[in-house]
């Protein structure tokens, strides 16, 4: 007769028969598998059934919280072999294996990006911490209160977090926590982006006709006004991407952190047929680029990793050293003294680009036609890129009375005729 203790044992633990003896196995199931494991050194009696009661719920409690770690139950399994000597691993040593390999993912500037901030904040805060230790209130408090009390963006703690789930994703993918807290922390929504500051008409008529020598780079404003291309989509900007016979551009590359590199995204690499102030400000560049031999540079390719060797000639040079530009810091310093000198009020180069949208949505051009030409989408254009330029809006009133009116007499006329 089976003993009372052996009767309506709970699911997940069994009796089985060996050879020469019972054992005691529990079954459970973890990261979507069924385990099961025999309890050494436990004969078959009401004390041991009770122990593998209390054990089987405190895992079952454990895999429910995220915090089972296999070696610590059963530290004689094969099973437990990927995660015994890495359980206490840190976060300084999660960090180091984490940067190691998205190093050869990023773009240089973005690595740098990435492993300066986790050297200037995760380390001190976290370093020497076990990951299995933190837990999801104290890493939440570091990211709503201490680091937007070091004066932080929501943007850098962002970016701070990526890194940060980084090693916490690598933690889990190794077995070292079933549960990864930061699953429940959510990154700041990002602020909205400063308001677009187009140039008015009046402002960059005043710019690009100033007396001065440097008028390779009145040349590049003149065009970036009227063709909407990024900072370092115009630095990239070659004469081997332009069609003078079509008067169509592709982008294809963009100079970024002192390098040449594709576009990042799909969308950014496009053709785009240029307008005809744009194609002025090209006529008048060719004097100085156009017949120049060809230089060779190496452009980074999209997975971070490749390079390929292209004989270019760029469109833009600076006028001070002749050569294409090294980096946005002289073309930005250049730009701000010649709005200094043109008496207009100070915005980066990059409102160029912006007034090119402005521009056209000012005159009622769809956004759905204006995206593509920017390589964005209409969302992204309505939201960070354009607005309304009052001060250079056509009289639209007058425009709609004149239509209106057209409109009438052709219905009177109509009329006439049937009459």
């Amino acid at each position: 007769m089976t003993a009372l203790y052996l009767q309506n044992l709970p699911p997940g633990i069994e009796i089985r028969q060996g050879k020469n003896k019972e054992s005691i196995r529990l079954r459970f199931y973890w990261n979507g598998q069924q385990h099961n494991e025999t309890l050494k050194g436990k004969t078959v009696c009401k004390a041991s059934v009770e122990f593998a009661k209390r054990k089987l719920a405190l895992i079952n409690y454990q895999i429910a919280e995220g915090t089972f770690n296999y070696a610590d139950h059963f530290p004689d399994s094969k099973k437990a072999v990927r995660t015994e000597g890495h359980s206490d691993r840190t976060v300084g040593e999660g960090l180091k294996s984490y940067l190691a390999r998205v190093e050869q993912k990023l773009a240089p500037s973005s690595f740098r990006n990435y492993k300066g901030k986790a050297l200037k904040h995760i380390v001190p805060k976290w370093g020497d911490r076990k990951i299995r230790d933190l837990v999801k209130t104290e890493i939440q408090d570091w990211q709503l209160i201490e680091l937007p009390a070091a004066g932080l963006s929501d943007k850098t703690i962002n970016l701070i977090f990526i890194v940060l789930r980084g090693i916490f994703d690598d933690a889990r993918g190794d077995q070292i926590i079933q549960f990864d807290p930061l699953s429940l922390i959510t990154n700041f929504e990002q602020s909205d982006a400063q308001e677009p500051d187009p140039f008015t008409a009046e402002e960059l008529r005043a710019l690009l006709a100033l007396d001065t020598d440097k008028q390779q780079e009145i040349n590049a404003y003149g065009f970036n006004a009227r063709s909407g291309l990024r900072e370092c989509e115009l630095l990239g900007l070659a004469w081997e991407d332009i069609n003078i016979n079509t008067w169509r551009a592709t982008i294809r590359r963009g100079r970024v952190a002192n390098e040449y590199r594709v576009p990042k995204t799909r969308d950014s690499a496009r053709e785009i047929e240029l307008q005809a102030e744009a194609i002025e400000y090209l006529k008048r560049q060719m004097q100085y680029t156009y017949a120049l031999p060809p230089v060779e540079v190496k452009v980074r390719q999209r997975n971070a990793r490749s390079f390929e060797t292209e004989q270019l000639r760029f469109v833009f040079h600076c006028t001070s050293t002749g050569r294409p530009w090294s980096g946005d810091t002289v073309f930005r310093k250049t730009f701000a003294r010649l709005l200094v000198k043109a008496k207009v009020r100070y915005r980066g180069p990059n409102h160029l680009r912006h007034t090119f949208a402005s521009w056209l949505i000012t005159n009622a051009v769809p956004l759905e036609w204006i995206a593509p030409i920017m390589g964005t989408s209409v969302a992204i254009l309505k939201k960070h890129y354009a607005k309304i330029i009052p001060g250079d809006r056509p009289n639209f009133g007058g425009v709609i009375a004149d239509l209106l009116k057209n409109q009438a007499i052709k219905i009177e006329q109509s009329r006439e005729k049937k009459v």
